[in-house]
């Protein structure tokens, strides 16, 4: 029995004789057989030979030979393959082939991975097989000998003697991306389209009430494209293109659809198509979007009679969006009678106008102004839709337009820069330093406005500033306590600040080698609203003071979008007496 570095000696031996040592291997070890048999000198006429898979040592000794014969043993290695999933999923089920031990097909989900003991040294290649619903989106091990390759799906493991190895499969969900088709009016028929969609085959074709369902896709950023036909009477124009998801944006010009699809998600987009032949036309837009909770958003309605006969009964219903506040509906038409009609206490508000006739190529906007409720949009940006409904004979004709707009919510930010006025000598360097808080007024504000508990939070989201100065004012350095800077501009991205939060800007100038009065401004805007706030510098004197200046406060205007309609403080002051 022997130990690592021990040695037996057997001295005395009889020769020429043959003898045999054999070493009993130990489960999990490898064994190398070596030996001084051969070499030129005493031991050059003696044989050794070494079976290591048995451990065997057959020795043919001849002469006076001091005879070392080596059992040297490494012990083998482990390789640990683990499964990961976006979102988790312990459940499914990933198949695997290999060329590890024992292992030649494997299956493991994101609760139990495999570990293969007893690896000898060399190298094994693991391969993922495709999995539906799921698609690989990366492979990592924590060793530096081995390769991974998304494209192929394997991991080429270079296992060395005792070594632990471990590689992490890592696969993310599918999602689904629904294209419907609706013509008004009904039974339109042949419109193509293009996509690059990974499971789509380029082009697709649907009829009215059809729809192109695109399973298994993986998560990314797809486009669907309506062809455009060649415009005579009775074809089909675009009139409209909606998707129910937030990230995913539509272009009317470009007849597109640009769909954000996450790991899971199911994203539907109507594309709807209106027929010139019965004229009647109705196009939708809302401005700003987004817009800021408390402030007008403002929807135009255009309507066109493209046809050549009068169109009567024409009447517009526009569904206003839960949560916002009317505040008026008139057309650029006198005659037409627009009014607001609250069905009830629970029912969203709803603009009417009996438009009466038009005439062929005739042409009538109307334009409804409504204000997102800052006590229903309090919290986090939202999306909104309106849909717009024109009706008319003869043929009972339905016209629809839907559009959506982003809410933010209101925040109150708070610029310090110090002091408004300062001097500095010429050439001198100065320190402009910018605390830009959130401030928690804001809760005090709606519960002024409100007979409800308005105890909300309104974080500031995507917080980017940008600081104005003069070009012969140059930057020396900036430090920001959260986000990055960019020097030569100076333009900072903060991410989110939240509620109560300061986010710190410490920029030092060099003042020009010239007499002046300059004007340092700062921007920050967040969530579609923007807080200013100015520093009025002095350059004199020759520069030898070189002071250096204390900031003290200055706080931006306002926004506008603060001061939110009387009529609507009139509202919640009544209801809160109430």
């Amino acid at each position: 029995m022997l130990d690592g570095g021990d040695s037996q000696n057997f001295p005395g031996l009889a020769t020429p004789v043959t003898y045999t040592i054999t070493e009993v291997i130990p489960p999990g070890s490898n064994l190398v057989i070596t030996s001084n048999a051969g070499e030129t000198g005493p031991c050059e006429f003696t044989v050794v030979t070494a079976n290591n898979t048995t451990g065997v040592a057959d020795i043919d000794l001849e002469g006076s030979c001091d005879l070392v014969i080596t059992f040297t043993n490494t012990g083998n290695s482990t390789v640990t393959i683990e499964k990961d999933t976006i979102p988790t999923n312990n459940i499914q089920l990933f198949n695997f082939t290999s060329t590890l031990p024992g292992q030649a097909n494997f299956g493991i989900t994101s609760a139990s991975g495999i570990s293969v003991a007893d690896v000898p040294g060399g190298t094994f290649v693991v391969q993922e097989e495709i999995t539906p619903g799921y698609t690989l989106t990366n492979i990592t091990c924590d060793d530096p000998d081995t390769t991974t390759n998304i494209a192929t799906r394997t991991a080429n493991i270079n296992v060395s003697e005792n070594e632990n190895i471990n590689c992490t499969f890592t696969n993310t969900a599918n999602g689904t991306i629904i294209i419907e088709k609706e013509t008004v009016p009904i039974e339109g028929m042949g419109f193509t389209f293009t996509e690059n969609i990974p499971v789509g085959t380029g082009t697709f074709e649907l009829d009215d009430g059809q729809s192109q369902i695109f399973n298994d896709v993986p998560p990314g950023e797809y486009t669907v494209t309506e062809d455009d036909p060649i415009m005579t009477p009775g074809e089909f124009f675009l009139s409209d293109i909606v998707c129910d998801d937030m990230g995913s944006s539509t272009n009317l010009e470009t007849r597109t659809a640009t769909i954000d699809l996450d790991q899971e998600e199911t994203i539907t987009c109507r594309f709807t198509n209106t027929t010139l032949l019965q004229g009647l036309n109705i196009i939708k837009t809302d401005s700003p979007d987004p817009v800021v909770a408390g402030q007008e958003l403002t929807y135009d309605i255009t309507m066109i009679n493209e046809s050549n006969f009068e169109a009567t009964n024409v009447l517009l219903v526009d569904m206003l969006p839960d949560g916002v506040i009317p505040v008026d509906v008139f057309s650029n038409v006198q005659g037409v009678d627009c009014e607001f009609d609250i069905v009830g206490p629970l029912d969203p508000p709803m603009a009417t106008c009996d438009i009466g006739n038009l005439q062929p190529e005739e042409e009538l906007l109307v334009t409804v102004i409504v204000i997102p409720d800052p006590d229903v949009f309090d919290d986090a940006p939202v999306m909104i839709e309106n849909k717009a409904t024109l009706t008319a004979e003869p043929g009972g004709v339905v016209r629809e337009a839907t559009t959506q707009t982003l809410v933010n919510p209101m925040v109150d930010i708070e610029i310090d820069a110090g002091s408004e006025n300062r001097s500095v000598g010429q050439g001198n360097t100065f320190q402009v330093s910018y605390d830009i808080t959130v401030n928690p007024d804001n809760e005090e504000v709606l519960a002024s406005l409100s007979s409800d508990d308005a105890q909300i939070r309104v974080d500031a989201l995507d917080v980017m500033l940008d600081v104005d100065f003069p070009e012969e004012i140059e930057v020396d350095s900036v430090e920001v306590s959260q986000g990055m800077c960019t020097i030569g501009s100076v333009q900072c991205n903060f991410g989110d600040i939240m509620e109560g939060q300061t986010v710190t800007v410490i920029i030092i100038f060099i003042a020009p080698n010239e007499r002046g009065d300059f004007t340092i401004g700062a921007t920050v805007s967040t969530l579609g609203q923007s807080f200013s706030n100015f520093i009025f510098i002095t350059v004199g004197g020759d520069g030898s003071s070189n002071c250096s200046l204390a900031p003290a406060g200055s706080r931006g205007p306002i926004p506008l979008y603060l001061f939110i309609p009387l009529f609507i403080l009139v509202r919640r002051r009544m209801a809160k007496k109430g």
